[in-house]
């Protein structure tokens, strides 16, 4: 399948005659402990932006990421990061996926362009208005979607009672998805039997918190589903509430990692749980469209890491639509000008590419969360497709 046949675009220059555009990538690539939950972002923004800059670039101006940088998921550090691609490194742009991107303070003032992941607050409000993200605000405790109970039906077996406890770790970006998640289970007259958001990020021993989630039914029983709402430490959860004798459906979200399948302790954790992509499909589900994703990554001698692969390759596609929608030589300032206001008042939206992620719409998208998930399931050491990207509704917390 050709780039073309994604509905990509190509360049709107005959060559690629003008000064590269520089872009800077900010991500969590290492946490404390070891974790490497996006460890495919860097791959996947530059596969996008090689493809793209083989057609000759946007508007005759090719793409070059000129800096990398690890923030480890510290605030402190990712603000430090933010001055230095801003003042020593003057990048035009930068793509996000961080959960140490709690401020864009840095990014706001010098009015740069930054376009990720967007359940951190960082991209969130109406007072980021230079960040664009590929799937609205996450963080948002204002706005919910029904996207994690769509999922859950899904596999959910029949006469089975309408009972979940979530477990998620104390960072804002999963407190506040444990808000908007027991609001729309309980609006879908599920019990929230519990709500375990108290793990530490960086947590060996995670039993204490699996234990209360597995018996937190009343009389002692168990949910019919657990969600690990986590970064970290899905994976210890996940193998802790198994231990203790757990066999309900255990649902992660950012477990669709090929490399935990090789390693034989952690596919037997895993094995039977199910993931969920939050508003990004996966090459079980369509894998039409992710030959091309995982065609692009070899020729820049990167391999498919999984559910962040697909967020770093989505951000860059979504910067080079923004760029062929206004012009690769406008300002960032016109692009974001364009995007939250735009002729009408209304802002404007961008397409997605069906089945690896959800179009989007400024300025809402900065105050409501894409309403959009796929699912695999964990089985030995396969994934095994689910539910393909599907939509569902967004609604206000009361």
């Amino acid at each position: 399948m050709t780039i073309a046949a994604l509905g990509l675009g190509t360049s709107l220059g005959a060559a690629a005659s003008e000064a590269p555009l520089k872009v800077g990538i900010l991500a969590t690539i290492t946490l404390p402990g070891g974790a490497t939950p996006f460890s495919g972002y860097v791959s996947g923004v530059e596969a996008r932006f090689a493809a793209q800059n083989k057609l000759g670039g946007v508007d005759g101006r090719k793409i070059d990421v000129v800096a990398t940088l690890d923030d480890q998921g510290d605030s402190s550090t990712d603000i430090q990061d933010q001055e230095k691609l801003v003042n020593s490194d003057h990048v035009n742009a930068v793509m996000v996926e961080s959960i140490g991107f709690l401020s864009s303070s840095v990014f706001q003032n010098s009015k740069t362009l930054f376009v990720g992941f967007g359940v951190t607050p960082g991209f969130c409000d109406n007072s980021a208005t230079y960040g664009f993200s590929v799937e609205g605000c996450g963080t948002s405790t204002v706005y919910g979607q029904e996207a994690n109970w769509g999922g859950i039906v899904k596999v959910l077996p029949k006469g089975a009672p309408h009972t979940i406890a979530i477990v998620s770790e104390n960072v804002a970006s999963t407190i506040a998805g444990d808000v908007t998640l027991s609001t729309e289970m309980t609006n879908k007259g599920w019990t929230v039997c519990s709500i375990v958001k108290t793990v530490p990020p960086t947590a060996t021993d995670v039993s204490p918190y699996a234990s209360s989630a597995v018996k937190s039914c009343p009389g002692g029983k168990a949910p019919s589903v657990i969600e690990n709402n986590a970064n970290a430490t899905p994976v210890l959860l996940t193998g802790a509430e198994k231990a203790l004798g757990y066999k309900g459906i255990i649902v992660n979200f950012i477990t669709h990692v090929p490399a935990y399948l090789q390693n034989a302790q952690t596919a037997a954790e895993l094995n039977g749980s199910y993931d969920e992509d939050y508003a990004f499909g996966g090459p079980e589900n369509s894998p039409g469209p992710f030959a091309t994703i995982i065609s692009e990554l070899k020729a820049v001698h990167g391999t498919y890491q999984g559910l962040s692969s697909t967020e770093g390759w989505a951000a860059a596609d979504q910067y080079i639509k923004m760029l062929q929608k206004v012009g690769a030589n406008s300002s960032d300032e016109k692009i974001e000008q364009y995007f939250n206001v735009g002729s009408s008042g209304k802002g404007n939206s961008l397409p997605g590419v069906a089945g690896v992620y959800a179009p989007s719409k400024w300025p809402s998208a900065r105050a409501e969360p894409t309403p959009c998930v796929s699912m695999v399931k964990i089985s030995g050491k396969k994934f095994l497709p689910v539910m393909p990207l599907t939509c569902f509704n967004v609604f206000k917390v009361k």
